[in-house]
């Protein structure tokens, strides 16, 4: 009943602007995690306090986020678990989408997260490597994710861009968004991240930038992984 209520509001497949939502809130809810403060996570916050949701960085998540609190209150379950049910469900409408696992338990957080936690599209490089080692990733597992950038578009960094696209195939999740990074120019009525150029050029994550670019199959293994680990930050504690 849960997935049935998720996948009407989604609308896919195929990706549709509120799967792509979707993907973002999970990445909202759960990269407020910091392993230093001990606190953070995928524990439903975005969605449960309009203080949260309601922030610059999570500009356009509104609506949707309002249709999934209304879908846990309906059937008794932690908004934590619909947010990366429904993100989870998202990608698999995206084709070629790779398949994650979810797991379910999570337990709301009764406060909204501390702002700062989400990387901004014009920090540096070492602000933003530094804040995913906090989260607990990788730089690798950190590119992986930013892969979802590929069925992703623009919706508040620029405004005389709103609704441009991160990459050419903005309707599939794929790794396209390698590809073009790595291209002089981007494609017409594209648009690209500041953080995203600077990242695919520091040598710390340029080379997974060049790896993912000339395999779809291992960037779809590891954004998977990445999308698994990510659901499960601050999960148990």
């Amino acid at each position: 009943n849960v997935r049935n209520d998720i996948n009407a509001v989604l609308g896919g497949p195929p990706c549709t602007d509120v799967t792509r939502q979707a993907i973002r809130l999970a990445a909202a809810d759960a990269l407020t995690f910091s392993t230093s403060a001990g606190n953070g996570g995928a524990d439903g916050s975005v969605i449960r306090f309009y203080s949260e949701t309601n922030r610059l960085e999570n500009t356009g998540l509104l609506p949707l986020a309002q249709a999934l609190l209304v879908i846990a209150n309906t059937w008794s379950v932690s908004a934590a678990d619909v947010i990366q049910l429904a993100s989870i469900l998202s990608v698999g409408m995206c084709i070629p989408g790779p398949s994650i696992p979810i797991t379910v338990g999570r337990i709301d957080a009764i406060t909204p997260n501390p702002e700062g936690r989400l990387s901004s599209p014009t920090d540096t490089t070492d602000a933003i490597i530094a804040r995913y080692e906090d989260i607990g990733f990788t730089p690798k597992e950190m590119v992986a994710l930013l892969g979802a950038h590929s069925s992703a578009k623009n919706r508040f960094f620029i405004p005389k861009a709103f609704g441009y696209p991160l990459d050419s195939t903005v309707d599939h999740l794929d790794n396209q968004y390698y590809i073009d990074i790595l291209q002089p120019f981007p494609p017409p009525l594209t648009l690209r991240l500041p953080s995203d150029v600077a990242l695919s050029q520091d040598p710390r994550t340029a080379p997974f930038f060049k790896q993912y670019a000339l395999s779809l199959p291992l960037w779809q293994q590891d954004f998977a992984a990445a999308m698994f680990k990510m659901s499960q930050l601050g999960v148990g504690q």
